[in-house]
């Protein structure tokens, strides 16, 4: 006699094999679950580092700007030049000409350039053109002046463009001085020095540059005409000896007082 247990089939139960499944789907989706999170955490994490970098870089670009008068901003980091003179040549003046304190020093206040265009001016093509050029030397928008009275011999006429006129302070003003004597005016073709004779009773200094394509910044190839620059650094000072030195001491290139 046979067991009637051994004569049935073994079959598996259904309720297991969807147990199964179950557990498989349910790893497969905790697996993508992770992984989601996974890459989640990894974009966060890039974008709080830009975001710091962002952060940080407006920062720095805050820090050295600041609001001046009238609103506008400026910006508030020092010009090399304006170290200098802060530091070393403020120092060496009151002891040269005994100073009792450093505010009796003499101070570039600020620089006036002045390009004439004489009748060229009415031109708007050629009138744009050098409006770029200066542009370019200074790093600010020129304002065009105009003729004040009617000369016949001169064929000129009232309110008409006369020519362009920047005024350079502080940074900008330190930045083209450093410009123009150590890039500039080297490369004046024979140049041996500026006069020392341009002081007025004021101490005020004034030259003129009979070729503006000497600075770097003017394309050559779209000069429409090469014109002269009248160049007048205002000084607060006491005696014209006291700005001669200060100029000296900017490293303003000066002929021989016994060749003149």
């Amino acid at each position: 006699m046979v067991d009637e247990k051994q004569k049935q089939p073994v079959t598996e139960k259904p309720n297991s094999v969807k147990k199964s499944r179950k557990t498989s789907t349910v790893k497969t989706t905790s697996v993508k679950k992770k992984s989601a999170a996974a890459d989640k955490k990894k974009v966060s994490v890039k974008k709080s580092t830009a975001t710091r970098k962002k952060s940080t870089a407006k920062k720095t670009s805050s820090s050295a700007r600041t609001v001046g008068s009238g609103g506008k901003i400026e910006d508030s980091r020092k010009a090399r030049l304006q170290v200098m003179y802060a530091e070393t040549i403020t120092p060496s003046l009151k002891k040269e000409f005994g100073y009792k304190n450093l505010f009796m020093a003499p101070q570039i206040q600020k620089i006036i350039l002045n390009m004439g265009l004489g009748l060229d001016g009415n031109d708007a093509k050629i009138l744009k053109s050098s409006q770029e050029d200066l542009a370019a030397i200074t790093g600010q928008k020129p304002v065009v002046t105009k003729f004040k009275k009617s000369i016949s011999n001169f064929k000129t006429r009232k309110n008409t463009n006369a020519g362009l006129k920047v005024t350079l302070r502080k940074n900008k003003m330190y930045e083209f001085v450093d410009r123009l004597v150590n890039i500039a005016l080297p490369r004046i073709k024979d140049f041996r020095g500026l006069s020392p004779k341009g002081f007025d009773k004021f101490g005020n200094y004034t030259f003129g540059i009979k070729e503006h394509i000497i600075f770097p910044e003017v394309n050559f190839d779209k000069v429409e005409k090469i014109r002269g620059l009248d160049i007048t650094i205002v000084i607060k000072s006491i005696k014209k000896e006291d700005s001669f030195s200060l100029l000296k001491k900017l490293n303003f290139p000066f002929r021989d007082m016994r060749n003149n």
